[in-house]
């Protein structure tokens, strides 16, 4: 007995519709993971911006007094800073920036050092 009709059965349809959905899941999860991960990254860049927007600033004589602190909101997130005096080596200061904040119900923190001219020296 020969086939004469062309196209597909239900079965091959219902099969090629699994694989179909399987792979638009898949697809989808992998944008999401990636959605994800770029906002990670992103507030890990601005913390590391903002710590040393504050450390430059330390350097320059632009903050009152040591240790300084503060808070600013970036984008979405708040972020909370802190540059302090940790030692002097020498003529140099040793200054340290700490940026925290939190993404998503995680505390995340970010950590610059930096050594400057101690106020006071001679240049």
């Amino acid at each position: 007995m020969t086939r004469t009709s062309a196209g597909f059965t239900l079965m091959e349809a219902l099969v090629a519709s699994v694989v179909l959905a399987t792979g638009l899941l898949l697809v989808l999860q992998a944008i999401t993971s990636s959605v994800g991960a770029s906002g990670r990254v992103s507030s890990q860049v601005e913390a590391h911006a903002l710590a040393a927007d504050q450390l430059a600033q330390a350097v320059a004589g632009a903050l009152p007094a040591l240790p300084a602190e503060g808070i600013e909101q970036r984008g979405p997130v708040l972020y909370e800073w802190r540059v302090e005096r940790i030692g002097t080596e020498g003529r140099l200061d040793r200054l340290r920036a700490e940026v925290r904040w939190s993404r998503q119900g995680q505390d995340h923190a970010i950590t610059l050092h930096r050594r400057a001219l101690a106020e006071g020296a001679a240049q």
